[in-house]
């Protein structure tokens, strides 16, 4: 403002505007009053006009590829926008709000977009239509009759429309995921059917839009089956035997033909008796006939028939041994000839034991004697022969084996033993001493080791005429005798004779060992708690050496053979 006197003031009727200058002011009046130093006051209104719309700079509209994706998009280009709102024209919702004008993964629709400037001044643009490149690609499967045949050719046709307008492509698979499980490619295409299957098949364009995975079942006539001799997989006949044979067949979608074959001949090749659900065969040798189920359509069946002609057997068996010691267990050998599943039956001679088995046996006898054991033979066809050994299993008994010794008992100071052999029934003898030797003698006499409580197994063996033998088995204990042998006197010299003074000691334990020296003024002068231990004369702990003169020794030992404290005390001379 000029005029009148400053400092001038201003107030405005929207409280949003403030100052003399105020900035960043919308489009449209402003009402003011200015007033000076002295009070006087002038009002006045001031008109900011609407700038033109800001158009926006460029569109760039990317189409989805295919009917029904969302991979289109719209790029906003504006160098005075900050802020851009993308909005679904059809239901007025905001898709996304975003600095930069550019919007992904839009499927076709209408779109107005909604932006704003540094100023804060928002514009609206018109609608923008995103399209589609291409109409939906569409598919549908010509139908199959309800019934097909096993081996037929199979055209399968598709019915396909829409997408680029250019050429689909129509692919078949096997499952679902056709892409993942191709069979071929074609419109009509040819499959061989095998067996019953569901067919999937889907149609693409150039563009790579697809259509909607179709199925398709294709079914057999129901397969047929055959069974030949009700089942029965195998027979065994005898020689100049026939077998009358039957064949029932099932299923199938027309009348069925049943021809007859001998292995090796090949279906197609010369056959066996007429055609038909009956025939006959009367094999030399074994073979195998199978019948062929066809009816032109279904899957056909075969079932086979395995004939063995088996020859009248020749019965024998033997054995592994005919003399022998009880319990004796013999190994029978079916040796008959040939071998064929039938029904026999043992008999091992001891009153009761019967096998009703054609197999090789094993058989123990348990009691003395002589037995004469058969095989009974009964083949399929009920032929049977009987065979028995020409001379009998001989079960020979065992000798009794017993011995004693003297002295009883036996200890250490007496370490000699006589031994008596008690045995009955046996001619010869084995005494084994373990590590310590063998004899063959009868009564033998045996020195042990004079072991304290040492144990000694000794075992006698006795066998008889037919080599039966029995052994038995004692142990023989030496009991321990406390045995304490002391010198009295010793020559510490240095001579190499008689220098030490030790104890000796035999049947005592380790641990209750206690061998004391003193003088005649009672200090202790030599302790030792190791037996074989000995006193060379030494005092002080090898400091000095004791004088010639008499010593008290104390000796304390535990016997092997008890708990018990044993003491000896006595006088040893030092000489030198």
């Amino acid at each position: 403002p000029s005029g009148s006197i400053p400092n001038y003031t201003v107030d405005w009727t929207d409280p949003t505007v403030v100052g003399l200058i105020p900035q960043n002011l919308c489009p449209g009046d402003y009402d003011y009053t200015v007033t000076d130093a002295l009070g006087c006051t002038f009002q006045n209104t001031i008109n900011i006009a609407s700038l033109p719309n800001n158009p926006l700079d460029n569109v760039i509209v990317t189409e989805p590829t295919c009917f029904g994706f969302a991979n289109g998009s719209i790029e906003f280009v504006d160098v005075n926008s900050i802020s851009f709102e993308l909005i679904d024209a059809a239901t007025n919702a905001t898709i996304a709000t975003q600095p930069t004008g550019v919007f992904s993964n839009l499927g076709a629709g209408v779109y107005n977009i909604v932006y704003q400037d540094a100023l804060g001044c928002v514009f609206d643009s018109l609608n923008f239509a995103v399209l589609e490149l291409s109409a939906p690609v569409t598919l549908s499967l010509i139908p199959q009759n309800p019934v097909l045949c096993y081996n037929q050719i199979v055209p399968l046709t598709a019915i396909a429309g829409g997408g680029d307008g250019g050429a689909l492509t129509v692919i078949w698979g096997n499952c679902p995921n056709v892409v993942s499980c191709p069979i071929g490619i074609g419109n009509p295409f040819s499959y061989t059917l095998t067996s019953d299957v569901t067919l999937y098949a889907q149609a693409s364009d150039a563009n790579g839009c697809t259509s909607t995975v179709q199925s398709i079942a294709l079914n057999l006539a129901d397969p047929i089956q055959v069974n030949l001799q009700n089942g029965v997989s195998s027979l065994i006949i005898c020689e100049g035997d026939c077998v009358n044979m039957n064949a029932v067949a099932t299923g199938g979608n027309n009348p069925i033909n049943i021809e007859w074959y001998e292995v090796p001949t090949a279906v197609g090749g010369v056959t066996i008796g007429p055609d038909g659900t009956n025939n006959t065969i009367c094999p030399t040798i074994s073979t195998s006939v199978f019948v062929f189920a066809n009816d032109g359509c279904a899957v056909p069946d075969y079932d086979t028939l395995n004939i063995e002609v088996q020859s009248f057997p020749t019965v024998s068996f033997s054995v592994n041994t005919q003399d022998g010691c009880l319990p004796l267990t013999v190994s029978f050998t079916n040796n008959t000839t040939p071998t064929f599943n039938g029904n026999c039956l043992w008999t091992m001679d001891d009153g009761s034991t019967t096998f009703a088995d054609c197999g090789d046996q094993v058989y123990t006898y348990t009691e003395e004697g002589t037995y004469s054991p058969t095989l009974y033979v009964i083949s399929p066809e009920g032929c049977s022969t009987t065979y028995s050994l020409a001379s009998p299993i001989v079960v020979h008994g065992y000798p009794t084996a017993e011995f004693s010794w003297a002295p009883q008992p036996v200890d250490v100071t007496q370490p000699t033993v006589y031994f008596a052999n008690e045995s009955v029934g046996g001619v010869d003898y084995l005494w084994d001493f373990g590590w310590l030797g063998a004899s063959a003698d009868m009564n033998p006499i045996f020195v042990f080791p004079d072991t304290d409580l040492g144990e000694y197994p000794v075992c006698l063996t006795t066998t008889n005429e037919f080599g039966c033998a029995d052994a038995v088995c004692h142990t023989v204990t030496l009991n321990s005798v406390l045995q304490v042998w002391v010198p009295s006197a010793f020559t510490p010299e240095q001579d190499g004779l008689n220098e030490i003074f030790l104890p000796i000691v035999k049947g005592v334990k380790p641990e209750g060992y206690h061998f004391m020296i003193f003088d005649r003024w009672g200090t202790l002068m030599f302790e030792s708690f190791d037996i074989g231990e000995p006193w060379i004369g030494d005092i002080r702990g090898g400091k000095g050496f004791a004088q010639d003169g008499t010593y008290v020794w104390r000796l304390e030992v535990q016997p092997l053979a008890d708990r018990s404290l044993k003491v000896y005390t006595g006088f040893v001379t030092v000489l030198r």
